[in-house]
């Protein structure tokens, strides 16, 4: 199993987040200011965020 992420994408930008820590793997084309409102948004809603991508991994391993 991976380490809990998440992919932001917008236009042809796109960056990778770790959730456990909140920290940034991949920054994409995106600007400074971009990532640190993208970091906000994750921390600000970190709980839904890591319990689906959980949800998410369960579904894949029944598979």
């Amino acid at each position: 199993m991976s380490h809990p992420h998440l992919h932001v994408r917008k236009e042809s930008k796109e960056a990778k987040y770790w959730l456990a820590p909140v920290r940034i793997a991949r920054p994409g084309r995106f600007r400074a200011v971009e990532l640190h409102e993208i970091e906000r948004i994750i921390r600000n809603h970190h709980e839904f965020l890591l319990n689906a991508w959980r949800e998410e991994q369960e579904k894949r391993a029944d598979r």
